[in-house]
C-alpha cells in the first residue's frame, strides 16, 4: 500500500521489504467503536485524539524525521494497553518489540529493535536503582536518529540507524536523569485521567478488532494531516505533565 496515494500496488519481486501488516485495507471502512473509545480515554480533548491518530500513521512509515516519541500517562486501567494492542495489530506484532526501561541501558538491550518500525515500553517506571542515565542517553540519541552501535549476543556488533518509534506507557512520570533537560522535549505527552477500573468493557478487544481496517484508514488520515502541517502539535492536557517530568529530570 502507497500509504501517500492510498493506492494498492501489486506484489512484485523487486520489492524488498521486512515489515508487514496483517490489517486488510479496506478504503471505505470506519471505526465508530473506536472514536467512541477516543472520546472516552480524551474527553472533549480533539488534541490528544489526534495527536494519537497521528503518531499512528506516522508509525505506519519508516520515516522518523520528528524526532519524537509518545508518552501515555496516567491512570490504572484508563485505555493505554488498549491503545498498545492497537497499535501492535496495525503496525504488525513482527514489526514490534517490547523492552523495559532498564533493558535500554543493558549490554545488549537494543539487539531487539534491529529492523522493527514500534517499540512499546509497557510499564515505563524507573527507580534510582538503575541506570536511569544511560537510558535517557539512549532514548536520546534514538529519537536523534543518530547511528547505533548495538552488541548482539555471540553475533557480531551491528551499526545503523534503527528507525523505530518508542511508546512509553506508565501510571507516573519515569524518572530518568537528564541533565541537558532535553529528554521530555523528545516526548508528546497524552494525559490519561479516566480510569475504568472496575467498570471495563470486556468485549471492547473484540469490538476493536472488528474495526481494524476503519483505525488503519484513521491512522492514515492523522498522517495525511502532520504530512500537511510538517510537525507535532502537543496536547495542551499534557503540557503540566511535560513541565513535570522536566522538573523531576533537572
Amino acid at each position: 500500500l502507497d500509504v501517500g496515494s492510498r493506492e494498492l500496488l501489486p506484489p512484485t519481486p523487486r520489492y524488498f521489504n521486512l515489515n508487514w501488516s496483517d490489517v486488510a485495507y479496506d478504503p471505505e471502512a470506519g471505526c465508530p467503536r473506536f472514536a467512541h473509545f477516543l472520546e472516552q480515554v480524551y474527553p472533549n480533548d480533539h488534541e490528544a485524539q489526534q495527536c494519537l491518530q497521528e503518531f499512528m500513521g506516522y508509525c505506519l512509515t519508516d520515516d522518523t524525521s520528528q524526532q519524537k516519541a509518545i508518552a501515555l500517562i496516567g491512570a490504572k486501567r484508563s485505555g493505554k494497553g488498549t491503545i498498545a494492542r492497537v497499535v501492535q495489530d496495525l503496525v504488525g506484532r513482527s514489526s514490534c518489540c517490547a523492552p523495559t526501561l532498564q533493558s535500554m541501558g543493558e549490554t545488549f538491550g537494543l539487539q531487539t529493535w534491529i529492523g522493527k518500525k514500534v517499540a512499546i515500553v509497557a510499564d515505563a517506571r524507573a527507580s534510582a536503582r538503575n541506570n536511569s542515565q544511560a537510558m535517557a542517553e539512549r532514548i536520546l540519541t534514538l529519537t536523534g536518529e543518530d547511528t547505533q552501535y548495538v552488541n548482539r549476543k555471540n553475533l557480531t556488533a551491528w551499526e545503523g540507524r534503527l528507525r523505530v518509534r518508542l511508546w512509553l506507557m506508565s501510571n507516573m512520570l519515569p524518572a530518568t536523569q537528564d541533565k541537558g533537560g532535553a529528554l521530555a522535549s523528545r516526548f508528546l505527552v497524552l494525559n490519561h485521567c479516566q480510569s475504568f477500573s472496575g467498570k471495563e468493557d470486556t468485549k471492547l478487544e473484540e469490538a476493536l478488532v472488528s474495526e481494524y481496517s476503519g483505525i488503519f484508514n484513521l491512522a492514515l488520515n492523522g498522517l495525511d494531516r502532520l504530512r500537511k502541517r510538517g510537525h507535532f502539535v502537543q496536547p495542551a492536557s499534557g503540557q503540566e505533565r511535560i513541565a513535570d517530568w522536566e522538573r523531576m529530570n533537572s
